[in-house]
């Protein structure tokens, strides 16, 4: 038996057999409240909800608990959609709506999968260990002679705003002696070589 209730100012929009129907789609708890318009969604707004509808007459329905996954990296996540460091991601890229309207070459190009692939291709090559001192911790591809910034600026003076078109074909940006697989501490202190000379 459902009752007639003073509802709250979200609940007032839905009928009670609506409200029921919504709640046979929903996947969680967190999931029916969302989908009936609650905004931030913890455990005492959780418990105030179930009170609201206890007093309606409305019993929670069973809830088929579903596990969620990134949609990039497949990492498990406690919410639909991308994880934090994935999102992160989105945010710098065209379509989405907190993109400025710029991705700056050289983002463009370190997140490219050809930049990813080349990579990877490098720390097999160096057996997953920074050259300079042999740590496994953090590992990162390094340019010996020619900096990023320096082939990224020949890229573009060559090709002028057609680069995008052309970065994976400028084989100096690409060229595998130019690399090697450093720890955060060597690659910090290469960095600072680099700016003495």
């Amino acid at each position: 038996m459902i009752k007639n209730y003073v509802r709250t100012p979200v609940l007032a929009k839905y009928t009670a057999e609506q409200i029921v129907e919504i709640g046979n789609t929903a996947r969680s708890p967190r999931d029916f409240m969302l989908k009936l318009g609650y905004k931030g969604v913890n455990g005492t707004s959780y418990k105030f909800f179930c009170k609201k509808m206890k007093s309606m007459g409305i019993d929670m329905p069973d809830f088929q608990y579903v596990e969620f996954y990134c949609l990039d990296c497949g990492k498990k996540i406690t919410h639909e959609g991308r994880c934090a460091k994935c999102a992160g991601k989105l945010r710098r890229r065209e379509g989405n709506n907190r993109w400025t309207g710029i991705t700056k070459p050289k983002d463009f190009v370190r997140e490219s999968h050809k930049m990813k692939m080349i990579r990877r291709a490098i720390f097999e090559r160096d057996g997953y260990k920074c050259v300079e001192c042999g740590s496994a911790d953090k590992i990162a591809s390094h340019h010996v002679f020619k900096s990023f910034k320096t082939l990224m600026g020949e890229l573009i003076d060559r090709y002028g705003d057609e680069w995008y078109e052309h970065y994976e074909d400028f084989e100096p940006l690409w060229d595998l002696n130019n690399f090697k697989t450093l720890c955060p501490r060597c690659h910090k202190e290469a960095h600072a070589r680099d700016k003495i000379l």
